[in-house]
């Protein structure tokens, strides 16, 4: 059932998908239904379920070379469903400050894009024959990060609250940097093993969209005349269904990647491996 479902999954029912999710959000209830409710969070760990789905249960997982990509890619990937779960709770339970959330939710932001690159140059470094990537000063800034995510969405110290701009700000521009680092990376991998193509190409938009969803989280705390919060926190939901889709699909690349892995492919569909 789920390999027929994937096979309808392509990028062009994922587009009417998502413009489809867009265009229902909008209508119901005046544009509100899916925010009051918390919808748009649930639908975005839906998403995150998918791309779950697809790494998890696929054959490249009993490849060493894919192996501590794909538990770091895993990682990311369950980042970004806190974050959809801490938004629920923010809005429903958590009487949070203007700002806390918002700098929460683009510090998990921030930590997913971290460990999606320690996969990616875990990939490069492998290819290139150099010695396994030191993944610790990654960890540490990560979990330095979702602490200081949890402290901002619980409420934070005195010190956090009375900075809280300076902090989105330095937020935001870390997980730009971050970005420019993924795509950098992902163009070397593209140049290095081209069988990795495929997979890059739909890996980078996914990139861009997670950093254009941190943009409108930030924007959140700015007062436009021609749009509310609701359609900003609605925007950022989409740029992530769309990075998600991306994703989805980038990751069902590496199914196809053809020589041994083809090999392996096939004996894990007859159950040999």
């Amino acid at each position: 059932m789920f390999e027929k479902a994937e096979k309808f999954l392509n990028i062009y029912t994922l587009l009417i998908v998502n413009l489809a999710i867009i265009a229902v959000a909008e209508l119901i209830g005046g544009g509100r239904y899916f925010y009051d409710t918390g919808l748009i969070h649930l639908i975005g760990i839906i998403f995150i379920g998918l791309a779950v789905y697809r790494i998890f249960t696929r054959y490249y997982f009993q490849d060493q070379f894919f192996k501590k990509f794909l538990k770091l890619s895993l990682t990311a990937f369950t980042i970004l469903a806190t974050t959809q779960i801490f938004e629920y709770l923010w809005i429903k339970f958590l009487p949070l400050k203007q700002g806390m959330a918002e700098a929460g939710v683009i510090g998990l932001y921030f930590a997913s894009l971290l460990f999606l690159i320690a996969g990616l140059k875990f990939i490069l470094g492998t290819a290139q024959q150099k010695p396994d990537i030191n993944l610790r000063l990654p960890a540490i800034i990560m979990l330095l990060t979702v602490v200081f995510s949890i402290v901002f969405m619980a409420g934070g110290a005195s010190i956090f609250e009375k900075n809280i701009e300076v902090f989105i700000y330095v937020y935001l521009v870390l997980v730009a940097i971050l970005g420019i680092f993924a795509i950098n990376t992902s163009l070397k991998i593209k140049k290095v093993l081209p069988l990795f193509k495929k997979f890059v190409n739909y890996l980078i938009p996914g990139i861009i969209f997670i950093v254009i969803a941190s943009l409108f989280e930030f924007f959140k705390l700015l007062e436009f005349s021609f749009i509310n919060e609701i359609q900003i926190a609605y925007l950022a939901h989409f740029a992530i269904y769309f990075a998600l889709s991306f994703m989805f699909l980038g990751f069902g690349k590496l199914l196809n990647l053809g020589g041994i892995y083809e090999d392996i492919k096939e004996e894990f569909e007859k159950g040999n491996l």
